[in-house]
């Protein structure tokens, strides 16, 4: 083949993957879209405690998985679950931002975060969540739907609050020697520093430190 002709068919190959690139390029932005405005309505049939419109966005056999891993299979127990928490928490609000929404095939995964609070504002919570879709028609129902706690980890120090009444100076006598131990908390909060001094007859005879941690 003379490099001409196969500069053409080059050509011609680019052309044809560009045709038939950008329709699959549409139709993903179409399949997310219709995604996102199905969290939309998943947002305000939840603000409007409508336990079972919000069911009916998973699949029959769809499972949600709370915080705790417990699993709630079917739109049933979704139902269920969620007529629960609308009775405990009425007019609660629920607002969405979703991270990433990847379409697959006829599969997407889509993550996020979701905030709720009550309707005074008292009690609020923050959840990532990650659910996974499979298209039926136009529509993309709900096959699993996992929520992980946002909340911060506790820190070394928050670990360490069972220790925190060691905080303070300690003296422990006797006829002929004394041992004073003096606690408190680094600059950072998260170790504590103690002081050991031991005498003897008014005379230092040792002197140390420690510092407690959480691994």
């Amino acid at each position: 083949m003379r490099p001409a002709t196969i500069q053409r068919h080059a050509l011609l190959g680019l052309l044809l993957c560009g045709f038939a690139v950008a329709p699959l390029a549409a139709q993903s932005d179409a399949d997310s879209a219709a995604i996102r405005s199905g969290d939309e309505r998943l947002v305000k049939a939840f603000n409007g405690g409508k336990a079972d419109e919000v069911a009916a966005m998973f699949l029959p056999q769809g499972e949600l998985i709370d915080e705790e891993g417990t699993v709630h299979t079917g739109r049933e127990q979704i139902k269920e679950l969620l007529t629960k928490f609308f009775a405990k928490f009425p007019r609660v609000k629920l607002t969405v931002e979703l991270d990433s929404v990847r379409v697959i095939g006829p599969v997407a995964i889509v993550e996020g975060t979701r905030y709720t609070s009550t309707k005074d504002d008292q009690e609020q919570a923050q959840v990532r969540f990650v659910s996974v879709r499979t298209k039926v028609g136009n529509e993309w129902p709900i096959v699993s739907l996992r929520d992980m706690s946002d909340e911060p980890l506790p820190t070394p120090g928050d670990q360490l609050q069972v220790l925190a009444w060691l905080v303070g100076d300690w003296v422990n006598e006797s006829t002929d020697a004394a041992v004073k131990i003096s606690y408190r908390w680094s600059e950072d909060k998260n170790f504590l520093l103690g002081d050991f001094n031991i005498t003897r007859g008014g005379s230092p005879v040792m002197k140390s430190t420690q510092r407690i941690g959480w691994d």
